[in-house]
């Protein structure tokens, strides 16, 4: 009898040990899912990680370099900041048939930055433009170089501290889907500015869509600034100009020499 109960015992308190060992597991288990749970992102929480990178270059940022390969279209250059591309539109101001009629490889060379974002770097051997956007007048006409072409539209480089847009509506009287249909890269354009605000400049290539100037009234000539734009209406043809009345004591007379569109 005393053998029995010694069994039973025994028995008690492996079964003891063995609910307290599960606990012990389970609570373990229970605060390890409690702190994943808390450090782990939420559904939609975005998670954010000490990456390392590149600062990003500023537009006209003066990059010394070498020219690592020459291509049909351009050249890779290569700089202290990784490798970039200067497109042949923007290797010379004159026009070139192939970039290895002025570079070979090895050539050093002094690039700006055109573009970088994305991890791609654009860069140029011209002169930028050093203007301001306010320094241009709205209907100015213009002659600038597509650098970059997408469906709806192209960005051209017009002499100025910032490409100005060229909307594909802008581009052709007749019905237009893609612009780089019409445009690529490195063609060269004449353009007129169609807007100008905080957002950038808006140019368009159709005549037509030019900001027509109604004439004005109480104009002073002596008030009047050279290549202020005014709207007028002809009032009489010579055979050296014709005469406009653009608004102020007198008519102004436009010589047959400046005018584009023919009298």
């Amino acid at each position: 009898m005393p053998k029995v109960w010694a069994s039973a015992f025994s028995a008690r308190r492996r079964f003891s040990r063995g609910l307290l060992l599960c606990q012990v597991l389970l609570a373990i288990l229970l605060a390890t899912w409690r702190f994943s749970a808390f450090a782990a992102p939420k559904v939609g929480e975005k998670v954010i990680q000490a990456v390392k990178t590149d600062p990003v270059l500023q537009r006209g940022e003066v990059l010394p370099g070498k020219v690592k390969t020459v291509r049909d279209n351009g050249l890779v250059i290569q700089t202290k900041n990784g490798d970039g591309f200067a497109h042949i539109s923007q290797l010379s101001d004159r026009f070139l048939g192939h970039p290895a009629e002025l570079f070979d490889e090895q050539d050093q060379v002094t690039a700006r930055v055109l573009r970088h974002e994305n991890g791609f770097l654009e860069l140029t051997l011209r002169e930028l433009g050093t203007k301001k956007l306010k320094d241009f007048k709205v209907n100015q006409e213009l002659n600038g170089t597509v650098t970059a072409v997408c469906g709806a539209g192209a960005n051209v480089e017009i002499g100025a501290e910032d490409t100005a847009f060229l909307h594909v509506s802008c581009i052709q009287d007749d019905f237009l889907m893609d612009a780089r249909e019409r445009l690529q890269k490195g063609d060269k354009v004449k353009v007129w500015v169609k807007k100008i605000d905080h957002k950038g400049m808006k140019v368009t290539m159709l005549e037509s869509q030019r900001e027509k100037k109604t004439i004005a009234k109480g104009l002073r000539l002596a008030r009047m600034e050279e290549g202020e734009m005014l709207g007028g209406e002809v009032t009489g043809v010579k055979p050296f100009g014709a005469f406009v009345n653009v608004g102020a004591e007198q008519d102004g007379l436009l010589q047959a020499s400046a005018s584009k569109q023919g009298l």
